[in-house]
């Protein structure tokens, strides 16, 4: 199975999970659901690797290299995505969050000397505007908050970093050639970092563990865990420019999937056939162009 194909599998994989976190969202807290994934992946990830890895494949470096990686990315990456929403509101921080791909692939194309490929350019616009018509609520009319226009800079530097990571993981498979333990080092890192966060601003005692949420928490993280390899997997066979802008397409398989795990009906509007129109364009041009 090709990169892309394996990627666009991460996508629906990733919608899904995000399925299932909104049904445990309903009954706890996203701090919750955040160490929940953390552990679950760290554990499950982990265990994997132990009986799958052969201690010859294991190296300090490489270890060390997506170990790094975890310490920003997810948890950095995502608290500046979340911060960026608070400070200047979804409509403002989304598209510039959705900027990722273009960074991946410029960041590409520069350090990694990957080809800059038209289809693959142009997919990544149609994907990343699909994605953000996507993700587009219907505003409602209520006071506007003040923001200074630095705070744009926190989902600005959400994209950076997510795009630098996405290149440092195929970077770093000329040190690790397994991407299970490469996810793993990953996971445990990110969940240390959370840990410790959760540890030192005394937020501890917000996690709600209730039978309401768990459930779904847990099965929303083992999808987690498999889209974490599975995304591994599709960086080291294929090139960024061509993963990146395919796994931006999660929000066309979110809005299909919520009918059905969410058996909720969506009002179709011009902005939603637009973004799935222009998303699936863009996953066609970049897989058979």
């Amino acid at each position: 199975m090709s990169a892309a194909y394996i990627a666009l599998a991460v996508a629906a994989i990733t919608a899904i999970s995000r399925i299932f976190l909104k049904r445990g969202l309903e009954a706890s807290n996203p701090l919750t659901g955040m160490f929940v994934s953390l552990a679950v992946c760290g554990a499950v990830i982990t265990a994997l690797a132990l009986a799958t890895v052969p201690a010859t494949e294991v190296t300090l470096q490489g270890v060390a290299i997506f170990a790094g990686i975890g310490l920003f990315a997810p948890p950095v990456v995502r608290y500046l995505t979340y911060v960026g929403i608070d400070k200047v509101g979804a409509a403002r921080s989304s598209p510039i969050r959705s900027l990722t791909p273009f960074f991946a692939i410029l960041l590409a194309i520069t350090f990694l000397g990957e080809e800059a490929r038209p289809n693959v350019l142009g997919g990544a616009v149609l994907i990343v505007g699909g994605a953000f018509l996507l993700s587009k609520k219907p505003t409602k009319k209520s006071p506007q908050r003040s923001w200074r226009k630095w705070d744009l800079l926190y989902p600005f530097s959400a994209a950076i970093l997510a795009g630098c990571a996405a290149n440092l993981r195929k970077a770093g498979f000329a040190f690790l050639d397994s991407p299970i333990l490469a996810a793993a080092s990953t996971a445990i890192a990110a969940l240390i970092v959370f840990s410790t966060y959760m540890l030192s601003a005394g937020r501890r005692g917000e996690l709600d563990f209730n039978p309401a949420s768990i459930g779904w928490f847990l099965v929303a993280s083992a999808c987690t865990s498999v889209s974490i390899v599975l995304n591994l997997v599709a960086l080291k066979l294929g090139d960024v420019s061509v993963v990146s802008p395919i796994l931006a397409s999660s929000p066309l398989f979110v809005i299909l999937f919520s009918a059905i795990f969410l058996r909720k009906i969506e009002r179709v509007t011009i902005t939603l056939v637009a973004g799935a129109l222009l998303t699936f364009a863009g996953v066609e041009s970049i897989i058979f162009l």
